[in-house]
């Protein structure tokens, strides 16, 4: 029966876990979970926590599992949209997608570690990783509600969820070249450090983790 459970609502598992993990943060880290929210429309979290946390702070821990719960259910859902071939057994799809994102989150993290000692940028490289981490999980808390809705609801059409997609999709490439913009001191007197970086640590390990989950 468990099983059977397990096969046929997984995703409903899947969210109840997901929202769970924020009941925990709320009530473990109110005060910073707090912060966090605000983070749609003021900086003050970063000024708050970014030299006194570092991305594996349990805080930090939770909301990685539920960023990467999230976009693993948006790339499913892309795939089903665009009626790729998947086995019938989706959880295992949507658990592959899962571990491809952890790899490619953690390798692209230890790499940046080795790249930031060779180039004795070690602080920046942690507050670098901090604030990456952060607005990805404030993308991930911002799209959630859309993905239990579009989940729940069906519509005639995937307007509406590829509209979601889109904006995801904007809303990373936009975070990231603030990013970018706000480390512009860093990026251009290490210039060789940055191509390195963007090369290595964000466009080879994206290209693995896709040609992986794609087979």
């Amino acid at each position: 029966m468990i099983n059977s459970l397990v096969t046929n609502n997984w995703i409903t598992i899947t969210f109840i876990i997901m929202i769970g993990l924020l009941v925990v943060v709320n009530y473990f880290f109110e005060k910073r979970f707090l912060s966090f929210r605000k983070l749609f429309h003021t900086k003050q979290y970063f000024v708050e926590y970014i030299s006194i946390t570092n991305v594996f702070h349990p805080f930090n821990v939770i909301l990685l599992v539920f960023q990467v719960f999230c976009f693993a259910i948006l790339v499913l859902k892309l795939l089903l949209y665009f009626n790729y071939e998947l086995p019938e057994n989706q959880l295992l799809v949507f658990l592959k997608i899962v571990l491809g994102i952890l790899v490619f989150y953690l390798f692209r993290y230890f790499l940046g570690k080795v790249f930031a000692v060779i180039f004795k940028l070690m602080k920046e490289q942690s507050g670098l990783s901090f604030v990456k981490l952060s607005e990805l999980s404030k993308i991930a808390l911002l799209i959630f509600p859309f993905l239990v809705l579009f989940h729940y609801f069906e519509f005639q059409n995937g307007v509406l969820f590829i509209v979601l997609a889109i904006y995801t999709s904007i809303l990373l490439v936009v975070k990231y070249v603030i990013i970018l913009v706000q480390n512009q001191k860093l990026i251009f007197s290490r210039l060789f450090y940055f191509i390195l970086y963007l090369c290595i640590l964000e466009i080879l390990p994206l290209m693995l983790v896709f040609k992986t989950v794609i087979k």
